[in-house]
């Protein structure tokens, strides 16, 4: 396969904590940093075994999750959190993570100084200067943001810009995502049945399959589900598999055919019509957008 692991850096952090013998732990690597906000690829190594922890900061966040699962408590209740979806965090507030569901993730998380980001709201006219909500969804609204982020990351590029595109993207969104609270018990299952989906793009998922692995019916699976990522199961699959094309056909020369299979497409007709609507235009388009920058 040639898609891009990017749970990698990951399951290093995984083995390294199990050699050392060591409690999880997260590990931040500054990919930009100007005046008033900065980027960081941050990578954990928490899991089941780890006490959540609660912090406070003095800055805005916005998190890209790109790997892994973790759960996220803050004034707005508690929300599951996925690659796909974004993590939001005002200054002076308490939050925490944890790693009930499963072992390790990895975000990577926009910090703004809070006069910085309060001056971006205004200048785009929205009367929230801070979020009321704690995550946004793995959105296709969103989507095309999500896998700049993945791909300027992996080819060390400059954030001037896909920073302010990522917090004006974000505070359009963030009004009115709010999502009804869940059963701890029904949440584990959704996220052990997240991460095989992740894990495993090229398998055709059923319902069927996907209900009983978590053990509920078909329609309470489904309305679980959605409650618990904001999308329905074939979308959540369906932006995975073509969040991982896109990122393929930005930093490698595979075939549009072959990465189009190896994002779990049957159907290269199928991979590049959908990949347009979510992108606006073709793989082949979207990659030659990508080498024009080099």
């Amino acid at each position: 396969m040639l898609s891009i692991d990017l749970f990698e850096p990951v399951r290093a952090a995984l083995r390294s904590r199990l050699d050392a013998g060591s409690p999880g732990s997260a590990s931040a690597r500054v990919l930009d940093q100007r005046s008033g906000w900065s980027v960081h690829d941050i990578v954990c190594s928490c899991d089941a075994r780890d006490r959540s922890f609660e912090e406070c900061d003095d800055y805005v966040s916005i998190a890209v999750v790109v790997a892994g699962s973790f759960t996220y408590r803050n004034d707005f209740g508690r929300a599951l959190m996925t690659p796909g979806s974004i993590l939001l965090g005002n200054p002076g507030r308490h939050y925490a993570c944890a790693h009930e569901h499963g072992a390790g993730d990895r975000c990577i998380a926009f910090h703004f100084f809070p006069d910085c980001f309060e001056s971006l709201a205004q200048v785009l006219g929205l009367r929230d200067r801070y979020f009321r909500v704690g995550r946004l969804p793995n959105l296709a609204s969103l989507g095309s943001c999500v896998t700049e982020v993945i791909t300027t990351t992996l080819r060390s590029g400059s954030f001037e810009e896909l920073t302010f595109e990522v917090a004006e993207s974000v505070l359009r969104q963030a009004t009115d995502c709010r999502s009804p609270p869940v059963p701890l018990r029904h949440e584990r299952r959704v996220a052990e049945v997240a991460r095989l989906m992740n894990d495993r793009l090229q398998i055709n998922w059923r319902i069927t399959e996907l209900a009983r692995l978590a053990g509920m019916s078909e329609f309470h699976f489904l309305r679980t589900f959605k409650a618990t990522l904001g999308v329905s199961p074939h979308k959540y699959l369906l932006r995975a598999r073509l969040r991982s094309g896109a990122v393929t056909l930005a930093l490698t020369d595979a075939p549009v055919t072959q990465t189009a299979i190896d994002s779990g497409f049957e159907d290269l007709s199928n991979f590049i019509h959908s990949f347009r609507r979510q992108y606006g235009t073709s793989p082949s388009a979207y990659r030659r957008t990508f080498n024009a920058k080099d």
